[in-house]
């Protein structure tokens, strides 16, 4: 983690203790067997996560927002150890009638359809968790008009963070390996014309 993130984390932290603002926290964990794996992989997959969530008033218009999630994935066995911290909304929050503006790290889900982040490439993304992938916060500037009914966003960030892939030995990659049968030597002819029926 840079130094200028911890310094920005200890501000915040200590603003919102200055103020005996409370905070909300959570701990959550997951684990995970995956009994036929091969040999080659973690059989074993855990996440550890643990969140914060508050916020605190400077003024009318002006307030400091925390969201951050520090989240440990431990394998059986694995290549690296790996902390990762996702501030998802973590700075400064100027609101008035028609327009927001956020200075910080923050994530945007874009409403409406697919096309409007048909890559995802807003943020980068968490894919240890392949079932649950998760965006990872983003330094930058987001402004949120509301002028009338209509409604749209303008963002800047400078440099995204790099998506996450499961470790090397993590159970969630695909492996070359012998189907699970009792014995291995049969083999199998399939028709040409193969159906299938889903249930």
């Amino acid at each position: 983690m840079s130094l200028s993130l911890k310094i920005f984390l200890l501000f915040i932290f200590s603003a919102f203790a200055l103020r005996a603002e409370p905070l909300r926290y959570s701990l959550s964990t997951e684990f995970q067997d995956f009994y036929l794996n091969p040999k080659n992989s973690s059989p074993l997959f855990a996440k550890y996560e643990f969140k914060t969530v508050g916020s605190f008033e400077l003024s009318p218009v002006l307030s400091l927002k925390t969201n951050v999630a520090v989240n440990y994935v431990q394998l059986t066995k694995q290549d690296d150890q790996k902390y990762v911290i996702n501030p998802t909304d973590l700075g400064l929050l100027a609101s008035t009638s028609w327009v927001d503006l956020n200075l910080g790290f923050w994530t945007l889900s874009p409403e409406g359809t697919d096309i409007n982040n048909i890559f995802e490439v807003i943020h980068g993304k968490d894919y240890r968790q392949p079932l649950a992938s998760e965006n990872l916060g983003s330094l930058g500037a987001l402004v949120d008009f509301h002028v009338s009914s209509l409604d749209f966003k303008l963002f800047y960030i400078p440099k995204n963070r790099k998506s996450l892939l499961p470790d090397t030995q993590s159970p969630w990659w695909p492996r070359t390996d012998a189907l699970p049968v009792t014995n291995s030597s049969g083999t199998f002819l399939l028709p040409d014309n193969i159906s299938y029926n889903y249930r």
